[in-house]
């Protein structure tokens, strides 16, 4: 759990780069102990930095989720600042200028990520050599 914190925090802190640093949306969906497990480390993480989250909650069904952070992200919506996405979606969502890279905000990050999955972040989290996503589940 400490991995999935630490990566939710590093996201999290990313997304204060918006205009309001005292509040971030969090796009997630998935089965209900996927919600429950998401809405602990956010409480963790409120309690911890002071900054409240809303939780903006999508469906189960992967392909409902992709669609809602298509029309969110292709309107210019402001929110989610932070949100899961499938590994597949990166490219698209890459392409079409969604996600902020990720470099300057690693540059001096504790997080070592050669240490963590180098290869995976490489060959599936990098877009046009900028890191624009960090994996949070591995699937193997």
């Amino acid at each position: 759990m400490k991995f999935f914190l630490v990566l939710f925090l590093l996201f999290l802190l990313i997304g204060c780069s918006s205009e309001d640093k005292s509040k971030l949306t969090f796009m997630v969906g998935g089965a209900p102990n996927e919600l429950i497990f998401w809405s602990k480390v956010v409480k963790n993480f409120e309690k911890k930095t002071g900054i409240e989250v809303e939780i903006l909650r999508q469906p189960a069904d992967t392909e409902q989720r992709r669609q809602s952070l298509v029309i969110a992200l292709s309107s210019h919506n402001r929110d989610p600042d932070v949100f899961l996405m499938d590994v597949i979606w990166i490219s698209q969502f890459s392409a079409s200028e969604w996600l902020e890279p990720l470099d300057r905000y690693l540059k001096n990050s504790p997080l070592a990520l050669k240490l963590f999955f180098e290869k995976v972040v490489k060959n599936i989290d990098t877009y046009k050599g900028k890191i624009v996503a960090l994996p949070v589940y591995i699937d193997g």
